[in-house]
Parts: structure tokens; sequence; C-alpha cells
């Protein structure tokens, strides 16, 4: 009976061990990519491959910065960003350059990143596919992004959403006419598909021209010429690295606001800058 009873404790003991090695192997980490697949990991991400300049930014925002060992062309910011090694950029990468750097996790552009891509690096690192849509889709990215290092982003999380909540500039005009330009060389707008709409919207503003197809048609200057000829032409919207005199592209009647490309158009966390900042242009231009 003695021998029994240690037997049996033994063996108690050895199943104990073993749930409990069970339950430290359990991934407990998770998030879900814009996909709408669960990423999982079993410890915080301790290096990271963005390769997206809006996911650099988005890692900064959560205090993750300084665990990104590779990124891409174009991660400008924060100018940290800039000291980070470059392996391509988001639609052509080295994969050769991207193993070198041993990621642990991999942040992929959906509109960039194959659907064959994203399965070769999910072999190696689990990879996070990062394709959000206008405000609501940022934040969102941003709350599961967190999820995989909660301790590090909680602070930081906690900021953003505050900023978030602060009230935008009231409308000094309902309704303006807004003309989104971002490049003068062809003249080029983003269509009402775009999320930059939604900022309009936002801002009490409404897209001129509903009927433009996709999400970055041409505009002929015969079209520009019209709006400039009508009864009310709309206000332009400049997001666009081309120097001032490339203004002369576009008929003198059209009035011209400037915004910074990457405020309008890349969905990272400074979208939210660009929100408010375009509720303010617009507002100064109907004061005026």
């Amino acid at each position: 009976m003695r021998a029994l009873g240690r037997a049996f404790g033994l063996g108690l003991f050895a199943l104990g061990f073993a749930l409990a090695g069970a339950a430290r192997a359990e991934p407990s980490l998770r998030a879900v990519d814009s996909t709408g697949a669960t990423v999982t990991l079993e410890a915080p991400p301790q290096r990271i491959a963005a390769l997206a300049p809006h996911a650099v930014e988005m890692l900064y925002a959560l205090g993750l910065g300084d665990r990104i060992v590779a990124t891409v062309a174009f991660a400008d910011y924060p100018p940290a960003a800039l000291a980070i090694p470059s392996i391509g950029d988001a639609f052509n990468l080295s994969q050769e350059a991207l193993w070198a750097a041993n990621p642990d996790l991999i942040v992929v552009w959906g509109d960039a990143a194959t659907p064959s891509l994203r399965q070769s690096l999910a072999r190696r690192a689990p990879v996070f596919v990062s394709a959000p849509r206008g405000l609501a889709g940022v934040a969102e990215e941003l709350r599961q992004l967190a999820k995989l290092a909660p301790a590090r982003t909680a602070e930081p999380l906690a900021a953003l959403e505050a900023a978030w909540a602060a009230p935008l500039a009231p409308p000094a005009t309902s309704g303006q006419r807004v003309l989104p330009l971002v490049s003068l060389s062809p003249p080029t707008a983003l269509g009402p598909e775009h999320f930059f709409t939604e900022l309009l919207s936002n801002c009490g503003a409404r897209h001129a021209m509903p009927a433009l197809p996709g999400i970055a048609p041409a505009v002929s200057r015969e079209v520009l010429l019209a709006e400039a000829r009508g009864g009310s032409p709309p206000l332009v919207v400049l997001m666009s690295v081309e120097p001032d005199a490339a203004q002369e592209a576009l008929p003198r009647a059209l009035p011209v606001l400037r915004l910074n490309p990457d405020l309008g158009t890349r969905p990272g966390p400074r979208l939210f800058e660009g929100q408010r900042r375009l509720c303010e242009l617009l507002q100064k231009a109907g004061r005026s």
C-alpha cells in the first residue's frame, strides 16, 4: 500500500508538472490583423521587421521603435527610423537581408505583400498584415499591435486614445467643395473611395468630384479649367512634395491649401494629426 501511495503521488506530481509546462507553452499574446487572421506569440517581440512606412510609425507610436531591426524605403518618420537598415521597399524585399535580421515578428503592408509572399514569410516568423482604412482602421490596428507587447505599449496607447478623443475644429463653412490633389505633373486626385474623403466629411466638407473613379485618378487640365470657371470653384488641398512653382499647372481661379502628404495619405498614427490640421485649414479658408 505504501508503495502504491508513493507511485500515485509521483504520478500526480508528474501530471501537474506536465500541465504546468503545457500552460507555459500556450501562446498568451494574440492580435487580429487586417485580414482577420489571429497572430499569436509566446512572448513580446524583441526583433520586429516593419515592412511599410506606416507600420514603422505605428510601432514607434506604441513605444516599440527600438525593437525594429529591418524596414523599407520611405520609412522616414520619426527621424530615428532613418537609422534602421532598409531591405528594399514595400513591393520589393530582399528576403536574404530580412532573414539576416532574424525577426521574431514581421509586419507587412497588405496592399503590397502578396498572399504567396505572406505565406512564405510565415514559415519563418509570425506575420501581421497591416492595411488600415481610415481613422477607425488605424486606431484598431494600433490597439491590436499593442496586444503583442502589453507591458510596453499600455501607456503610449492610452496617450493616443486620449488624443483621438479631443474635439476637432468646427467647420467655418458647411459643405465646402474640396478637391484633394497628390500630384500636379500630371494632376492626380484622391478619388472619393480614398479614406481622405472621410477626413473631409469629419471637417464638414465634401469631395468636389464625387464621380471620379478609383483611388488616385488623373484629372485633365480641361476638367480643372471647367471647375475654375464654375460659379463656385472648389478649394484645392494639395498634398505633394513638388515645388511651389508646380502650382502654375493649376488654373489661377482655384484657391490652394497645402497639407503635408504624410498627414493625409499615410495610414498611420499621424493621420489623426492630419485630420486636425485639415479642419483648421478649411476653417481658416472659410473665414477668409
